[in-house]
């Protein structure tokens, strides 16, 4: 229990629970995708360097209609650049957590992917305009976008290995891509609280 007497709750539950409940109510949507999906699409906006207050006219990507759909949508987006302009190491992916099977894993990681490319290159002209680091990254995600989950014949515990480096590889990653782009451009690294 917290001061508050409320049941404390860990970062990990916290961010458990937003996944599952967002995975919901997004494939219930018109967008019929999950979250990790959601998550990687907004990041890509984010690392382009879309603001909060920009981010409702890019909201046609999910196709969706319903009012409280995009509300939650862009509550997630505002999230996620919080989390990639704070200052320290604060970005994660919005990923199943453990208690998933490892192929469902492995499977929302290639969905985020698939999002944050959908996102990062919408506009079919950013990815020319990058440095190689940049390009060299989006090539990565690109190849981790078609993973197949089930195919490898390692042991599970060496593929809960290497789905965690790949997971922290896509964490520093996509965190240097939000910094190359947004560093030098004023105003880009505010969002409302």
């Amino acid at each position: 229990m917290n001061e508050t007497g409320m049941p404390s709750v860990s970062s990990e539950d916290f961010q458990q629970r937003l996944y599952l409940d967002l995975d919901d109510k997004l494939r219930a949507s018109e967008w019929e995708s999950g979250a990790s999906e959601a998550h990687g699409l907004l990041c890509g906006l984010a690392c382009l360097g879309i603001t909060d207050q920009e981010i409702k006219n890019r909201m046609f990507l999910f196709r969706v209609s319903d009012p409280q759909t995009t509300l939650i949508l862009e509550g997630l987006f505002n999230l996620a650049l919080r989390d990639l302009s704070a200052e320290g190491f604060n970005f994660s992916l919005l990923l199943p957590g453990d208690s998933f099977p490892l192929t469902e894993q492995t499977e929302e990681m290639a969905n985020w992917c698939q999002g944050f490319l959908q996102g990062f290159c919408h506009d079919g002209e950013t990815i020319i305009q990058q440095s190689s680091t940049i390009s060299e990254i989006i090539n990565d995600v690109l190849n981790i976008s078609n993973i197949e989950p089930g195919l490898s014949e390692q042991s599970d515990s060496e593929s809960e290995k290497d789905l965690f480096e790949i997971q922290e590889y896509l964490k520093v990653s996509i965190q240097l891509i939000y910094d190359e782009i947004n560093d030098d451009v004023p105003g880009r690294n505010t969002t409302t609280h």
